[in-house]
């Protein structure tokens, strides 16, 4: 089965390393900006939350 995550989520975890907030690694090419622009970008999955219903109708 998948797992799906929020892009949201994603792409904060992502902006930690972009350039508006500083390098943390030292230094790096904008490749963290490129990643959040591309998970921001992709297409969103049609989810329906599961319902599970206690007195279900047993046949």
């Amino acid at each position: 089965m998948a797992e799906y995550i929020e892009k949201q989520a994603a792409v904060k975890i992502v902006e930690k390393y972009s350039l508006a907030n500083g390098s943390v690694l030292g230094r790096h090419s904008g490749l963290a900006d490129c990643i959040a622009s591309e998970i921001a970008a992709l297409p969103a999955a049609d989810i329906a939350p599961v319902v599970w219903r206690e007195n279900a109708r047993k046949q």
